[in-house]
């Protein structure tokens, strides 16, 4: 392939590359669009993250949160699991906050790639709200684990960086994308082989 064939097809790829690029994004899930103080907590979604308890008792708590709201759990050794999903995209937990009322509480943290375990944090807590860091490893989904050996404990403020399905292209975007492809189309339609005969 000659070299003025491969610049209109590099621009093209190029082009098509970055209109579905996915993006990267920061999020924090504060629990902000969370109401009905001592509700039960099923689960809750904000900026394509999903938070939602999948076994033991938790509530919404108005009260208190590093700022309120946040999700309240446990008390009297009570286990307590809540999945961290993305729709199926890979991201990072970077932090999340918690504290506790009067009780010590046993957290462990587990990042999923698929069904493989690629990192898990497992201590102890104590006392009023403070981040907790997360880890640098791509995850699809994050399991947390809480037993509260008191009252109760909270958690709030979940840092997650992550990568977005692709979105859909805007119309601009589709126009340069057509308009790429014409040219290619264009440039090789408009050069036709020759044949050269030559009698000796």
């Amino acid at each position: 392939m000659k070299t003025m064939y491969k610049l209109p097809l590099l621009t093209a790829a190029l082009m098509a590359g970055a209109a579905l690029a996915a993006p990267s994004q920061a999020a924090i899930i504060s629990f902000d669009g969370l109401s009905g103080s001592g509700d039960p907590f099923t689960s809750y979604t904000q900026d394509g993250f999903t938070f939602a308890n999948v076994l033991g008792s938790s509530v919404v708590d108005t009260g208190s949160g590093n700022s309120a709201p946040s999700v309240g759990f446990g008390g009297g050794t009570a286990l307590s699991l809540f999945d961290l999903t993305a729709g199926g995209a890979s991201f990072t937990l970077d932090s999340f906050d918690l504290a506790t009322v009067d009780s010590n509480l046993l957290y462990s943290v587990t990042g999923f790639a698929g069904q493989v375990p690629v990192f898990s944090l497992l201590s102890t807590f104590s006392g009023d709200f403070s981040t907790i860091a997360g880890a640098s490893n791509l995850v699809d989904r994050v399991v947390f684990g809480f037993v509260v050996g008191g009252a109760s404990a909270n958690i709030d403020n979940i840092a997650v960086n992550g990568t977005n399905a692709p979105p859909v292209p805007e119309p601009a975007v589709w126009a340069m994308l057509v308009i790429g492809f014409g040219a290619v189309g264009y440039t090789l339609r408009g050069r036709k082989a020759t044949m050269r005969v030559s009698f000796n």
